[in-house]
């Protein structure tokens, strides 16, 4: 006689794997059945508190140093690599206009704004005043630049100069104090910039000065300029160069630069590497990238790129592409260069912003292997792995399987908001 064994149900099946309970994104729909995939880490603040315009941004090993215009005012904000979190900031002045800096040391910055100097220090996660130096209404610099480890320069257009020349406003610094010592002017030659846009030190008591002409027929260019310990100057060379809209010191003899031209057909972004041969004296284009190669058409705006240093051989470059503003894409890509062998590499692009919630991108923060990515009311979380960014899922929130990477398939349906049980298989 055949007998039979009764087996319980069970609530759920046996199989190789886990069920887990996650949080539908907004405006998403998932039902049974359905693969699903984590969604990016990304995080919005509750008020506009990105909505900025970065004037500069400086490094050092510790932080990153930015120069910012929000609200009609200026700001010095402190950003600590290590986590990419703000640890401090501070209104500068109250206009926002004008503003310029320089990296004094590693625990100093001088700014210039609204007719004064401010000596900044920053250690310890805090940034503090440490002097308030005023000028009146002249001189007015355009530039700021270190010439010495106790001495900086103030660069001021000199005005109806035919020969254009360019005047130096020279002081001393110390932990405690910045002090004025003298000015000179010296002559930039029948070709040269009058008007310094930035000024890079390199090799050899050498300056580069970007900048444009006082003639409006005239293309903006770099002069190649060499001073004495008694900070006298001399024009060495003059190359011609496209205007920079941003430039990022990399390090003592290369720099790069971003230009961007308004075009019927389609905005134009350069990225320029330029480098200082110290052996030669001369000035070399290392790079010379049209972007629209990488990204396709960009949104009509002078600040729908930016670009970021990550580390001594990487830039990370950012894009608001497509002419649809509202359902225009932000995409990165990390851009890793050799100078001494000339060559560089492109990352594979990757979203950088949810489209429906952010517009332009700022900023990037970085360490070796995370990576944060600032737009106007949030960021993004990236890592940085084999030269290439990578997405950091968030694993408290869910969307429909869109291509990315699946995790598992809804054994409970939802929209957004509602939370639902995913089957996960064992890898």
């Amino acid at each position: 006689m055949r007998g039979r064994t009764n087996i319980t149900p069970r609530k759920e099946p046996i199989i190789n794997g886990q069920l887990i309970t996650a949080t539908v994104e907004a405006n998403d729909s998932i039902s049974v059945g359905d693969f699903v995939e984590y969604r990016v880490d990304y995080a919005e603040t509750a008020t506009s508190d990105y909505n900025i315009s970065v004037i500069d941004e400086l490094e050092t090993s510790i932080y990153k140093i930015l120069l910012i215009a929000k609200n009609s005012q200026a700001y010095l904000e402190l950003w600590k690599k290590s986590t990419q979190e703000r640890v401090d900031n501070i209104v500068i002045n109250e206009s926002g206009s004008g503003a310029i800096m320089c990296l004094a040391d590693n625990s100093h910055v001088i700014i210039f704004s609204n007719y004064k100097y401010y000596y900044i220090e920053f250690s310890n996660d805090e940034i503090s005043i440490v002097q308030q130096l005023s000028y009146g209404a002249s001189p007015n610099p355009t530039a700021l630049c270190v010439l010495d480890s106790s001495h900086f320069g103030g660069f001021v257009q000199q005005s109806g100069s035919s020969n254009h020349n360019m005047k130096v406003y020279i002081f001393s610094f110390s932990d405690s104090a910045i002090t004025y010592v003298n000015y000179t002017t010296f002559s930039l030659g029948s070709y040269g910039t009058t008007y310094a846009d930035s000024v890079k030190k390199v090799a050899n008591n050498k300056l580069m000065i970007f900048g444009t002409f006082s003639s409006s027929s005239s293309s903006p260019g770099i002069n190649l300029v060499s001073f004495d310990s008694s900070y006298n100057f001399s024009n060495i060379s003059y190359v011609s160069f496209a205007t920079a809209t941003r430039r990022i010191d990399i390090n003592e003899n290369l720099f790069a630069f971003l230009n961007y031209t308004s075009q019927s057909s389609g905005d134009r972004f350069k990225l320029y590497l330029i480098k200082y041969d110290s052996v030669n004296d001369t000035i070399a284009t290392f790079l010379d990238l049209d972007l629209s190669t990488i990204f396709g058409t960009f949104h009509s705006s002078s600040i729908a790129v930016t670009i970021s240093l990550l580390n001594e051989n990487q830039l990370a470059i950012c894009g608001c592409v497509s002419p649809a503003y509202t359902s225009a894409k932000r995409e990165g890509v990390i851009l890793t260069y050799d100078e001494n062998e000339d060559t560089y590499s492109i990352s594979e692009k990757i979203e950088v912003a949810n489209t429906l919630k952010y517009t332009n991108v700022k900023f990037t923060i970085a360490d070796s292997t995370d990576a944060k990515i600032v737009s106007e009311i949030g960021f993004i979380k990236l890592k940085i792995q084999d030269n290439e960014f990578e997405h950091v899922p968030d694993k408290n929130y869910v969307k429909s399987y869109t291509g990315g990477k699946a995790i598992g398939f809804a054994k409970t349906a939802g929209v957004g908001g509602d939370s639902i049980r995913i089957y996960v298989p064992e890898v």
